[in-house]
């Protein structure tokens, strides 16, 4: 078994409902630990858009880095999520921000998520349920990449 962190969110309505589902689809093959409250959070990439729920997850999975991968994409389908364009509206979105200590970069694939020290509504919800988790490229816990970053992004 191997701890991943997931980040979740959602933007079209009912966003709640969306969340709900496919957390509910997750426990099949992710074992949840926690659970963050939700924050609602201003759209980043693209910002012409509704404001999302955000919300982080940890657990453990048998699953393999890519096995959890096509997981996700499957239930972010089966929920309702369509195909738009980049960083656009999203009934359902899940990112795979750690898997373990195991860093992957891939044209399909990258871990940690390569935008996780730019995103607010990633950072505060793992730190709220895993303050302690080192992140493994830059062999710092996530509490002092949360302080690190409050000086780096003025959205803190």
């Amino acid at each position: 078994m191997k701890k991943v962190i997931l980040s979740l969110g959602s933007n079209i309505e009912p966003r709640n409902v969306f969340i709900e589902r496919a957390i509910e689809k997750l426990r099949v093959g992710v074992n949840i630990l926690k659970i963050s409250r939700i924050y609602q959070t201003k759209p980043w990439g693209y910002e012409e858009q509704n404001d999302f729920l955000n919300l982080s997850l940890v657990g453990y999975t048998n699953l393999l880095p890519f096995e959890l991968l096509t997981f996700i994409k499957d239930i972010e389908k089966s929920v309702g999520r369509k195909d738009r364009f980049k960083w656009g509206p999203r009934e359902i979105d899940i990112d795979i921000v750690y898997y373990s200590s195991i860093v992957i970069h891939t044209n399909t694939l990258r871990i940690p998520h390569p935008y996780r020290l730019d995103r607010r509504f990633v950072l505060i919800p793992t730190f709220e349920i895993e303050p302690n988790f080192i992140d493994p490229e830059y062999n710092i816990s996530i509490s002092k990449l949360v302080q690190k970053c409050i000086y780096r992004n003025s959205e803190f």
